[in-house]
Order: structure tokens, then C-alpha cells, then sequence
């Protein structure tokens, strides 16, 4: 189930301070209410504009409660 595009650009100071202050806004979201109450495996794709090519997917473990 697609649940959306994150937003992008959002603030990582804790990576700016390992990698760098270019690295500032790193971060990414979403906020979503399309998911019942349970447990899900979300996968966060990587898109890169440079080759026009998904490079990378990640896999998180959440817990949806209401």
C-alpha cells in the first residue's frame, strides 16, 4: 500500500554534526492516517534524480496505535 511522498529537507543536526553542517537538512516525513491499528513492515524507497533510478530501500518496523 503506497502511503505517500515524505517531505523532504527536514532538519538533522545530529547528522550535520557527524558529516558535516551540509548535511543539516537531511531528514525526510510522513504523516499518514491510512494505516489501521497493528504492526507493519514500511519500506522508505530512494530515488535518485542524477540517474532517474530507485538506488536504495530501507525496511522499518512500526506499531501503529490509536
Amino acid at each position: 500500500q503506497f502511503l505517500g511522498a515524505a517531505t523532504l529537507d527536514g532538519e538533522r543536526p545530529d547528522v550535520a554534526a557527524t558529516y558535516g553542517a551540509q548535511f543539516n537538512r537531511a531528514g525526510f516525513g510522513l504523516t499518514t492516517s491510512a494505516l489501521a491499528p497493528g504492526e507493519y513492515n514500511v519500506v522508505t524507497y530512494v530515488w535518485c534524480h542524477r540517474t532517474g533510478q530507485w538506488q536504495d530501500a530501507r525496511t522499518t518496523h512500526v506499531i501503529v496505535q490509536r
